[in-house]
């Protein structure tokens, strides 16, 4: 029979490896997209449609908010806003800052968890469980 020390302490290794592996390759994705990008992406003032690029002049963007607050009140504005502002991060530069953030953060939970099932493995290796 195993033993649960061991296993859970072999699980906790290979969970910081897994950490360390995705905030490398995390990491590396987000500067290698920073590198290749010019700057933000389509989705701030210009629209892309059968791959032309047309501007939004920003008296067209005024007239649309307008039209929206007046349809579907500060609630709806802000509802387009936040969609407008979720959908700038999957563009440009700032798909790169996302893919740091994202990588940065499953970094620490799983090194988090890594940690948790060390502790625990402590503990019931201290209470004579192992």
């Amino acid at each position: 029979m195993l033993d649960t020390h061991v296993a859970r302490s072999t699980l906790g290794k290979w969970l910081d490896w897994a950490a360390l592996f995705v905030l490398l390759l995390g990491l590396a994705g987000a500067l290698g997209i920073f590198v290749a990008t010019e700057g933000g992406g389509a989705a701030g003032n210009e629209e892309i449609v059968d791959g032309v690029v047309y501007p939004i002049k920003p008296d067209e963007d005024r007239h649309f908010r307008y039209e929206v607050e007046r349809m579907g009140g500060t609630v709806g504005l802000m509802m387009v806003e936040f969609d407008d502002w979720f959908a700038d991060l999957w563009h440009g530069r700032e798909l790169a800052y996302t893919v740091a953030v994202l990588s940065l953060v499953g970094a620490g939970i799983l090194h988090f968890v890594a940690g948790e099932i060390g502790l625990e493995a402590d503990g019931a290796r201290e209470d004579g469980r192992a």
